[in-house]
């Protein structure tokens, strides 16, 4: 790789795998190459987007790649610098009832996200539709990494929560 710089969204070993990357200038296939990075790893195939459109298929498919694409989006959840891409995680919830492996995973993500930082859940979800809202309550009532920890008590000690809020409604139901 060199001294190039990674772009946004590629992990060293994505970026590396890439055959377009690896191309050299006069290969014959260099075109054929670039228009498969076109359509694959040069734009990702928006990796999150393949996690959270199908997440029981893309694991099947290939779990590696699930995992890596789970644990980078992970990280951005964890730091929570950015609300929509928390929203966009939080969102495959109801798509992982199946798979105990991934829902394990994800609950992972979503107690710590609760127990550290309440606030960005909450903005996170404000918006969230009926059946997003009550598979993340379903979640939290039921904690697997925390079970001796009342999540949604900790949820409504978070300052300025609204009650009106849609996670809030389905816990207190």
């Amino acid at each position: 790789m060199g001294t190039k710089a990674i772009p946004a969204g590629y992990g060293p070993i994505r970026y590396a795998a890439c055959p377009a990357r690896r191309a050299k200038e006069g290969d014959p296939l260099r075109r054929w190459l670039l228009v498969l990075a076109v359509l694959g790893c040069a734009t990702g195939l928006d990796e999150f987007g393949r996690l959270s459109a199908d997440p029981a298929g893309y694991y099947e498919e290939d779990s590696f790649r699930f995992f890596e694409t789970f644990a980078e989006q992970a990280r951005h959840v964890e730091s929570c610098a950015d609300v929509d891409q928390v929203e966009r995680f939080l969102s495959i919830s109801p798509q992982i009832a199946g798979n105990a492996e991934i829902a394990e995973a994800f609950a992972e993500v979503l107690e710590k996200l609760v127990l550290r930082d309440p606030k960005c859940f909450l903005s996170a979800t404000e918006d969230a539709p009926d059946r997003l809202a009550e598979s993340l309550a379903t979640r939290l009532s039921a904690p697997l990494f925390n079970p001796d920890v009342d999540l949604s008590a900790h949820l409504l000690r978070a300052r300025d929560v609204e009650l009106d809020h849609p996670v809030v409604e389905c816990l207190r139901r």
